[in-house]
């Protein structure tokens, strides 16, 4: 049967249990050589029921509702520690840990927890990446299904089309000019401070900074 193996390197605030290894699998339709628009809650976990805080220094995390630990989560002081409830058997709860580029989820203690805590403000957003790298960067980060056009300004002239952004990828917009949107480009030959996407391409996409 066809399969492909992916391996993950966890973040530095994620331990795993000595001799245990993770695995898992899903079928290969979930795969795609385009990236695109992939929210864990609508296709893994179901609608958050609530917010809480990891409370402590180690909080030992299981992947069922009475299994022995698989990882221990160590946040730092500054690590993000807000979760997604997304389960509760008696005093065990089901989180949703977004930090650096992995979702860590499991069930936990309420006593590793602060509950109740109420709905971190964008740009919390699973999927997203540490939301604290956002920081006041960014209005808007869309991600759309079909290819938008890129272009450039120079001395207040339309460059026309400099280059075709590709389905899935995020573009951060630092601020919204009219009927323009400044896109913020690092890490590619496109980085610069006059590239623009036109307003009207965007309508149809999703805004990650938005939940």
């Amino acid at each position: 049967k066809d399969q492909i193996e992916l391996s993950l390197d966890l973040p530095e605030v994620v331990e795993r249990a000595a001799g245990r290894r993770l695995t898992g699998s899903l079928p290969c339709s979930v795969l795609s050589i385009a990236p695109e628009p992939f929210d864990p809650y609508e296709n893994l976990f179901g609608a958050p029921t609530g917010f809480a805080r990891l409370r402590g220094a180690r909080i030992e995390l299981s992947r069922e509702q009475r299994a022995v630990a698989d990882l221990t989560l160590v946040p730092t002081p500054d690590t993000k520690r807000d979760v997604a409830i997304i389960g509760q058997e008696g005093q065990r709860y089901r989180v949703a840990w977004e930090v650096e580029d992995v979702i860590v989820f499991g069930w936990v203690g309420a006593k590793d927890l602060d509950l109740g805590t109420p709905k971190p403000e964008p740009p919390f957003r699973i999927g997203l990446g540490d939301g604290a790298t956002l920081g006041p960067c960014c209005d808007h980060v869309f991600m759309c299904p079909d290819e938008i056009p890129l272009f450039a300004m120079l001395d207040a002239e339309h460059s026309g089309t400099v280059a075709m952004l590709a389905p899935g990828t995020r573009i951060p917009v630092p601020r919204v000019e009219g009927d323009r949107l400044r896109v913020a480009l690092s890490g590619t030959s496109l980085e610069s401070g006059n590239l623009f996407v036109d307003k009207s391409r965007v309508t149809h996409c999703r805004d990650l900074v938005q939940r």
